[in-house]
């Protein structure tokens, strides 16, 4: 797809200000102290989904508002919300990236170096947004401010109360400074004024889907024939190749977990942290295809029952010679 005609309006807010609004295991960026909401509209064109048929239009305008997080000392970016001029998109996105998009009335042109740019809500006409820019000369070195702001691949979702990341690819920016503009928008509370504004003509983009922003792994005993097999079975379940195993005795647990003790369970890792036992295959349960999200009836039995359920079928575990071909599962870690 291609990104058109963009404006990045980057606002200094104060770090607790954002980090109170970010979802868990986001930690706000900053540039010299500061955080940075930016307002970026835009043209987006020949928007389509890799096998799936064109339903979407080939050109239609957005804005979003964005700050600047990490997640696992990862930078990327967090939409607050984003705003488009045709409902596929909007419900495209909400769909398949879990993008907080909204339907919205917009007006675009750019005439003579002359940006305009216009918003309003559908239900609330009162809820408006109103840009007048006039462009000036290309940025040859753009300063460490919008480098900050710009030179990012990868934004975070919070979904179904967990982090997703999806990355994008493009080639570098360029921009042109403004000589003049004006602003008027309710999408930014603490400032009318930006710390700075540019233009950029746009570029090529390639996107790929949402993967869990902090890898899963699935800890299992590598000695163990009926858990190797049990784990071959449950990487061919996940077609959306989200988890990742781990034998129990091998380097990626010792590195993760500080204890020397070897667990009796499978234990499960993400950005949740550490959980064995059959809390870890409720949790696996998440990252599984959708027609697996009915085993959670589960979840309405004790857990230490489930526990205990589990550990007696767990003593009998060793039954099933391992099989040979498990290593070359292409998710297996040390």
């Amino acid at each position: 797809m291609q990104w058109s005609n963009l404006l990045f309006l980057n606002f200094s807010v104060a770090p607790e200000i954002i980090q109170q609004r970010l979802p868990h295991g986001m930690k706000v960026d900053t540039f010299n102290g500061m955080a940075y909401i930016s307002v970026v509209p835009m043209t987006l064109q020949h928007f389509s989904v890799k096998g799936m048929p064109r339903v979407f239009k080939k050109k239609f305008l957005e804005c979003n508002v964005r700050t600047y997080v990490t997640v696992n000392h990862e930078p990327g970016i967090y939409f607050f919300s984003l705003d488009a001029n045709s409902l596929p998109e909007v419900l495209g996105a909400r769909w398949l990236f879990n993008l907080n998009y909204r339907f919205r009335r917009m007006h675009f042109a750019l005439h003579e170096r002359t940006y305009i740019f216009s918003m309003v809500s559908i239900l609330k006409g009162r809820i408006q947004t109103h840009l007048h820019a006039a462009l000036g000369d290309l940025v040859e070195h753009p300063d460490l401010l919008l480098q900050f702001c710009t030179n990012r691949n990868k934004y975070f979702v919070y979904k179904q109360k967990r982090l997703f990341m999806g990355q994008v690819y493009h080639e570098p920016w360029t921009f042109n400074a403004l000589k003049h503009y004006t602003i008027n928008t309710h999408l930014i509370q603490h400032s009318q004024v930006p710390a700075q504004a540019f233009y950029s003509r746009g570029l090529k983009v390639k996107a790929g889907f949402l993967v869990p922003a902090i890898r899963p792994i699935v800890f299992f005993d590598g000695a163990c024939g009926f858990c190797s097999r049990a784990i071959k079975a449950l990487i061919a379940m996940d077609r959306n190749n989200f988890l990742y195993v781990a034998p129990i005795q091998g380097k990626t647990f010792k590195s993760l977990f500080a204890s020397t003790t070897v667990p009796d369970r499978i234990m499960f890792y993400d950005e949740r942290g550490f959980s064995e036992g059959a809390a870890a295959l409720l949790q696996i349960l998440h990252y599984l295809p959708w027609y697996f999200k009915s085993f959670k009836i589960i979840n309405i039995v004790p857990k230490k029952l489930l526990n205990a359920i589990y550990d007696r079928i767990a003593k009998h575990r060793h039954f099933c010679e391992r099989p040979k071909s498990l290593m070359q599962i292409d998710r297996m870690l040390e």
